[in-house]
């Protein structure tokens, strides 16, 4: 296998990390399961380092080390194409490398992902914008933006941050909603709304784990009452995995639309902000995206 890499030194596992340091680990790994490591781009361009690095031959494989936004960015450039994406989850949820089952010490999942395998996962879209696990809108919006505000908040700034979330849910005003799932049409009102691509896990500590990554459904989940404290509890359950039965609405449609009021909202896609028109189409593109799946080391003879 050749391989190559883009390292973003500030993803947020890099921070108190020397680039140079990911970047021998990463070599080492590679090359101990007898591949070939021919080109490393350490850049906070993105797009830069991916031009760079996606010059010339193919790779067999990018090892991307950063977090979901850059994973988005470059799973994009990738799609329908030989190249597998090797996830190395160093950002603050790192929502596909969980999926994965990506170890989450460095060694560990360098280690894996060179004596990885590579399998097509589905990709989803939301009109003409690409995400691979969620796309959430209303208050988890909301404390996205508080959240990308205060990347280096430290333990005197937290009370500022606990200040601003509380501030918004208590500004926080219910989203009017048509929604078509094929089946019919419905109207409701609501403060948080996820759209994942395929179902969540709904129980242990892990954050918006999927049970499939080639379920080619989509999966709607919303606080159905816009209650302020019942939206923050639909957060939470997000954020553990898990949702009530009341947030449910649906795991297995095979399209959606959504139209809503305000017409214009900002939404979370794969914890990245973005600003969306309704209505908002959303599909599954199948077997879209090629990945490395993380496996054991083999063991010596």
């Amino acid at each position: 296998m050749v391989a190559r890499a883009v390292i973003n030194p500030r993803a947020g596992g890099l921070v108190r990390r020397e680039p140079a340091d990911a970047e021998r680990r990463l070599r080492a790994a590679v090359e101990a399961a007898g591949h070939q490591l021919e080109r490393v781009e350490v850049d906070t361009d993105v797009g830069a380092a991916l031009e760079r690095v996606l010059s010339g031959t193919v790779p067999d494989a990018l090892f991307v080390m950063a977090g979901d936004g850059t994973v988005r960015t470059i799973a994009a450039r990738l799609l329908n194409g030989p190249t597998a994406l090797a996830v190395v989850p160093m950002g603050t949820f790192n929502l596909l490398a969980r999926d994965l089952d990506v170890p989450e010490d460095l060694d560990t999942a360098l280690t894996a992902l060179a004596y990885g395998t590579p399998e097509r996962i589905d990709v989803a879209w939301v009109n003409d914008h690409l995400f691979l696990s969620a796309c959430a809108f209303g208050l988890a919006a909301d404390v996205c933006a508080v959240r990308e505000g205060v990347r280096d908040a430290d333990l005197f700034t937290w009370p500022d941050v606990a200040f601003d979330v509380a501030e918004r849910l208590a500004d926080a005003k219910p989203i009017a909603m048509r929604v078509d799932d094929g089946r019919g049409l419905q109207r409701w009102r609501t403060l948080a709304v996820f759209v994942a691509n395929g179902r969540f896990v709904r129980s242990g500590p892990l954050l918006m784990r999927r049970t499939s990554l080639t379920s080619g459904k989509l999966a709607l989940y919303a606080q159905r009452h816009p209650g302020r404290w019942q939206a923050l509890l639909t957060l939470l359950n997000a954020r553990l995995g898990r949702f009530g039965r009341n947030e449910i609405i649906d795991e297995d449609l095979e399209r959606l639309i959504i139209r809503t009021r305000p017409e214009r909202l900002v939404a979370t896609m794969d914890g990245e902000l973005t600003e969306l028109a309704s209505p908002l189409v959303f599909r599954v593109q199948q077997a879209a995206l090629t990945v490395l799946r993380p496996n054991r080391v083999p063991r010596k003879a």
